[in-house]
């Protein structure tokens, strides 16, 4: 009998996160599959809505979207590029393509009803084998692209409030929403489900952008 309540208390018993669901559950990724190195190495900047639940993201800013300069041109990147024929497969975790000669990412993912892209900068090589493009020309349609400072960012999509997130430290963080009001509950979100609100999360180290990510709930 003294077994019963022991195993009762292990089946009661969360078993605790290693550090590899931790990098993998930080990643929104459209499939179950997660590779723990890779996760790790991507950036985790990802919920541009965060900053609208707290109060700390600027209220009805049009939406943005990425775009890739060729010729004097922006097109809608990536789908005026050859890149989604290359995100097929769970191995990718939504990277559609990694630039090693510019140290930049570029991810699509989906989870929970919403979309995500992102670009971003990389430390390191990626420690999988990742389709590779050039990706210096990627930036937004508004003009958001890698290295502005906070003060560019502003001049280009109006004042926000910048602020900081626990454990990431050195780092500060920049929120647009196409959202008219602040959020009255956490889950708010709902109520903009038929009208697919967009949002921009901008961070920065050493005030310069490191990553753009935008979100689309639908």
């Amino acid at each position: 009998m003294a077994a019963l309540p022991l195993l009762m208390w292990t089946l009661a018993t969360p078993m605790p996160m290693t550090d590899d669901d931790r990098a993998c559950s930080a990643i929104p990724r459209k499939t179950e599959y997660c590779n723990p190195r890779l996760a790790r190495w991507l950036p985790h900047d990802f919920h541009a809505f965060d900053g609208w639940r707290r109060g700390d993201a600027r209220l009805n800013t049009p939406p943005d979207r990425f775009v890739i300069v060729h010729e004097a041109k922006a097109l809608d990147f990536p789908e005026s590029t050859r890149l989604e024929r290359k995100t097929e497969g769970p191995a990718t975790m939504g990277v559609e393509a990694v630039d090693p000669v510019h140290h930049r990412v570029f991810m699509h993912t989906y989870c929970c009803g919403a979309e995500y892209r992102m670009l971003a900068t990389t430390t390191g090589p990626a420690p999988a084998r990742l389709p590779v493009a050039d990706l210096s020309g990627v930036r937004t349609r508004g003009g958001i692209r890698l290295g502005l400072s906070s003060r560019e960012v502003i001049a280009k999509r109006g004042w926000t409030r910048r602020y900081r997130l626990a454990g990431r430290p050195g780092m500060t963080f920049m929120d647009y929403v196409t959202m008219q009001k602040k959020a009255a509950s956490g889950n708010d979100i709902e109520l903009y489900a038929g009208h697919c609100p967009d949002g921009m999360l901008i961070a920065l180290r050493n005030d310069r952008v490191v990553s753009i990510a935008l979100e689309q709930s639908c």
